[in-house]
């Protein structure tokens, strides 16, 4: 099944389960228990769990859990109340909002991209449901969300990174970068994060993707730059983004870096995240704003974040 199929088979779900709560409701503005209890949830069994909240606070309980939602909660698993979900799984992810759900007394929409504790790469869609017990009070949650998975690879080898940059005895800026370029381990070094940079270049509406020296904002490697698109100029004003805030951050109580900068602009987003493996380069991604909405371009980010994560970049 392609991505675009496993997508459409989520989607499908969220308004199936959302249509069937719809009908057994009726004119009231939630259903009653007692009509789900008359097979309303068989067709969505597997993929749906339900979860009782208490007023006084207490731990929700889970009345009922389908088994696609048992998955990777462990062979076995004890699953009564909500503090027995093991954190990291579907089920986790999916009833965290539970409580929120009854409180507003109207349905909650769920997407999610996370890597589970089988160390899977998970990304699951779907709704949460308010339910009444009794016909009158919302103290009831119907979950129901599918996912596609895919099994996590091998760590890929270290990179080549040259010891004088590695050691800090190397700043990426002016001369000194312009020696380094005409370094052999340098360029091997930047040669292989282009590799590792490749998918990224199939990102929707992007018009410019490069590595950048933070230091003094020159573009190392151009790996992609659509037409129209200033890529130098913005290169240098993310480069300096990141440097004021990393000097924000120092200044602060607490030790912190920058994980990444994101800037808006009426035709464009674009995103810079430093390597932490590598010492002074960032690599820069820019999107066509009438491309892309700004809620999937983070998303797109945040995937290629966890692809650089697992490829050893951070």
């Amino acid at each position: 099944m392609t991505s675009e199929d496993q997508d459409l088979v989520e989607r499908r779900l969220q308004m199936q389960v959302y249509h069937e709560w719809a009908r057994l409701a009726r004119s009231r503005p939630y259903p009653d228990f007692q009509d789900m209890e008359d097979g309303a949830l068989e067709p969505f069994r597997a993929d749906s769990a339900i979860v009782q909240v208490h007023e006084d606070g207490e731990v929700p309980h889970l009345t009922f859990v389908g088994a696609n939602l048992r998955r990777d909660c462990g062979e076995g698993a004890r699953l009564e109340r909500r503090d027995d979900v093991p954190a990291g799984t579907l089920l986790a992810h999916l009833t965290e909002n539970c409580g929120q759900c009854v409180s507003n007394r109207s349905p909650i929409w769920f997407e999610a991209e996370f890597d589970n504790r089988l160390g899977e790469a998970v990304k699951a869609r779907g709704i949460l449901l308010p339910v009444s017990s009794d016909g009158g009070t919302v103290d009831m949650v119907w979950c129901a969300a599918s996912c596609s998975i895919e099994a996590r690879v091998e760590p890929v080898a270290p990179l080549p990174i040259p010891p004088a940059l590695a050691q800090g005895q190397v700043v990426l800026e002016g001369e000194a970068l312009a020696a380094m370029q005409d370094d052999p381990a340098f360029r091997a070094l930047v040669v292989e994060l282009g590799k590792r940079l490749v998918a990224a270049a199939g990102l929707e509406g992007l018009v410019g993707l490069a590595l950048v020296a933070t230091a003094g904002g020159e573009v190392v490697s151009q790996l992609r730059r659509g037409p129209g698109f200033d890529l130098p100029r913005t290169a240098q004003f993310m480069a300096g983004l990141a440097r004021a805030e990393t000097q924000a951050l120092d200044s602060g109580p607490d030790a912190e870096c920058v994980e990444q900068v994101a800037v808006t602009t009426a035709r464009h987003v674009a995103f810079a995240r430093p390597l932490g493996e590598v010492p002074g380069l960032l690599v820069l991604v820019a999107l066509d704003r009438g491309m892309v909405n700004l809620a999937n371009a983070r998303i797109a980010m945040a995937r290629l974040a966890r692809d650089l994560d697992s490829a050893g970049v951070r």
